[in-house]
């Protein structure tokens, strides 16, 4: 098997080509029979696609959002004067003078903040590669757009009704379900579009 990959890029303001070009050849003997595969890929990215930006304002926001999830951790820890180690108790009671500092690992609260930012890095790498598959396949940018900003909508909701202003069941199950439809849709999309017999 014999492969050989060249990469292109040009630059034109708002435009850039990337050109990926795999020639793969592979010769399969199955008694008389010689076959030969060859495969060509190119991809275009331009960035005044409102898809593509849509796309990359939103996964903006989900990473703001996961790594904003820090801070809702820490600031649950000092609110409840809960730690995760003795050093940090006794740096909360050294340094910022917190009387009844403790260390303590079920504390539900900041578990249910811990558990919601689990759940993020869990579905939103996913959602950021299925997406930015997705923006390739040139969607309508009413229906891709719209499955961005509901997305993005469904994982803040999940972190509030789950971390911040807990709200009974089945409110977070609902919001995570929507968000997972969505990435699965995406797939759907993405493998209809590039699958190729």
């Amino acid at each position: 098997m014999k492969i050989t990959t060249r990469l292109f890029h040009s630059n034109a303001g708002h435009r850039i080509t990337l050109y990926l070009k795999s020639e793969v050849t592979s010769v399969l003997y199955d008694t008389n029979v010689v076959v030969f595969f060859t495969q060509k890929i190119m991809v275009e990215i331009n960035l005044e696609d409102p898809v593509l930006r849509g796309f990359l304002f939103y996964v903006s926001v989900l990473v703001a959002k996961v790594l904003l999830m820090a801070f809702l951790t820490a600031r649950q820890r000092f609110t409840k004067k809960v730690f995760i180690s003795s050093e940090d108790a006794s740096m909360a009671t050294r340094a910022l003078q917190m009387r009844d500092a403790t260390v303590k690992y079920d504390d539900d609260d900041i578990e249910r903040v811990r558990r919601a930012h689990l759940n993020d890095l869990e579905n939103i790498p996913a959602f950021i590669f299925i997406g930015f598959v997705y923006v390739l396949t040139k969607p309508d940018p009413f229906v891709a757009l719209n499955i961005f900003r509901l997305y993005t909508l469904c994982r803040i909701l999940h972190t509030i009704v789950y971390a911040v202003f807990v709200i009974p069941q089945p409110s977070r199950v609902i919001v995570w379900t929507i968000g997972y439809a969505l990435t699965f849709y995406m797939i759907i999309m993405s493998g209809v579009t590039f699958f190729n017999p």
